[in-house]
């Protein structure tokens, strides 16, 4: 099956209303300490086409991280370019836009149980750029 990832100006503004939300200290993510989890912040989500995404800035382990869960309907994971281009919409860096192996500095798992592809990056000095 193939699944089409549109990226137009739509798209576009549907992100930017995302990141800035996120980007806002007071709607940083806290493991433990933050009551709604991003994934029930509908702030926080957006549907390109029909891959549903969920990011926020989250602070944990002492860093703050650039994070992104991508899921799709039917018990399928994301084509990983797809998913790779998204995350670039979201401001993470460093990708080649033709590898099909992240950047050293993302960590990339499939998570079964949630059906989804989570993405992290953390951000040099904690500066959201």
């Amino acid at each position: 099956m193939i699944r089409a990832l549109y990226v137009d100006e739509d798209a576009r503004r549907k992100v930017t209303r995302i990141l800035e939300y996120a980007r806002r200290p007071e709607n940083f993510f806290e493991p433990g300490k933050t009551i709604l989890i991003p994934g029930n912040n509908g702030n926080l989500q957006v549907h390109l086409n029909t891959y549903r995404c969920v990011f926020s800035y989250t602070e944990c382990d002492g860093k703050l991280w650039r994070h992104l869960s991508i899921s799709v309907p039917g018990g399928l994971f994301p084509n990983i370019f797809a998913g790779f281009t998204i995350a670039e919409m979201f401001g993470f860096t460093g990708w080649d836009q033709k590898s099909e192996v992240p950047p050293e500095d993302w960590i990339c798992k499939p998570v079964p149980k949630d059906r989804c592809v989570v993405l992290a990056q953390a951000l040099p000095d904690g500066v959201i750029p």
